[in-house]
């Protein structure tokens, strides 16, 4: 029962938070996640905390324009602290690349490529299969091209699916109509995926229960292309807090829309160009391979050292919900038993 407390009052203090910062200058999202140090990392028993997203960090003399340590309320005279934490987003890197990933050929495109994120089926239609992965490796691509993999053709890209904007910001989403029959989950054999068979739930994402489960971040596997990449989840932010800027590598500015999971990358590894799109993979306790979170979509570094190597996956409920929405499919992941 406390625990169910717990939750309750870190909710209100997320809500809280949201309402009294998510305008103040540089602030591009609020969320919930670990507090990380320069100096220990994770120490102990990561905490659970109201997590500030921005732009730049920024040394701020005025009070009413700092962000705060602590987001707290009081409760039938009981007071309730939730500690916080600032991420810096910094410079964005989009990783799409070469064209042996996951390349795109059509008259007048250029060939770009990724990595394949997941496969969902339509549960009204189980033959209805779709190929999650990241919209950005499709840009500027307006019409129903033939989408490869491994020099096989696997089906058309859904342009009613590719980049969906919902009030002029960006879900960083591509879906590829299958068509090739003799196309299998085999394909995929290169993920390490061994029992994959559930995706995180939206409704489990904000509860204190989730986050403290282990007392430490949660592992994550990033599936890219060529090599398997470790990191540590470090916070999620809503859809809720509405679209922001981003500032990719090239100088350019596009508006992007939460939900987002944060990660750190381990040992300053980082993922590499064509790894856009591949799944990122939440390992168990016993290093399985156990709950889909979500595809890559892109890594940020910024100045301060603790931050340099992050990266940021749009979770897999995202795509169910706007799949739903677009093209009235009731999706759910394909389970891989392939036996090692």
């Amino acid at each position: 029962m406390a625990r169910k407390k717990d939750s309750a009052y870190l909710q209100r203090a997320l809500m809280l938070a949201r309402k009294r910062y998510l305008k103040k200058p540089g602030v591009v999202s609020v969320g919930i996640g670990f507090k990380h140090s320069v100096k220990n990392g994770y120490s102990g028993k990561a905490k659970c905390c109201i997590k500030f997203l921005v732009d730049k960090k920024r040394n701020v003399k005025s009070k009413k324009s700092k962000l705060p340590r602590t987001v707290q309320f009081t409760e039938k005279g009981k007071r309730h602290r939730f500690p916080t934490d600032v991420i810096e987003l910094g410079v964005v890197s989009q990783q799409s690349g070469a064209y042996e990933y996951l390349p795109y050929v059509g008259k007048s495109q250029k060939v770009q490529g990724g990595t394949p994120g997941y496969l969902v089926f339509n549960r009204a239609d189980p033959d209805d299969i779709y190929l999650v992965t990241a919209g950005h490796i499709f840009k500027g691509v307006t019409n129903r091209i033939p989408v490869f993999l491994n020099k096989a053709e696997i089906g058309a890209l859904d342009t009613q699916t590719l980049n969906i904007r919902t009030n002029h910001a960006l879900l960083d989403l591509a879906v590829v109509k299958i068509s090739n029959k003799d196309f299998t989950l085999e394909n995929l054999a290169s993920m390490p995926w061994t029992s994959l068979s559930e995706t995180v739930p939206e409704t489990e994402m904000e509860t204190l229960e989730y986050w403290e489960l282990y007392g430490q971040p949660k592992h994550f596997i990033i599936a890219g292309r060529k090599n398997y990449v470790r990191a540590e989840m470090d916070s999620y932010f809503d859809k809720g807090n509405g679209a922001f800027k981003l500032r990719l590598k090239s100088g350019k500015i596009i508006h992007y829309r939460p939900p987002l999971v944060a990660y750190r990358f381990k040992h300053m590894a980082e993922t590499s160009p064509g790894d856009s799109g591949a799944p990122v993979i939440l390992e168990g306790e016993n290093g399985e391979q156990k709950s889909l979170i979500g595809h890559h979509v892109f890594h940020a570094k910024s100045q301060p050292s603790n931050e340099k190597n992050m990266g940021y996956a749009v979770p897999a409920f995202s795509v169910a919900s706007a799949l739903k929405t677009e093209l009235g499919a009731d999706v759910e992941l394909m389970t891989i038993q392939l036996g090692h």
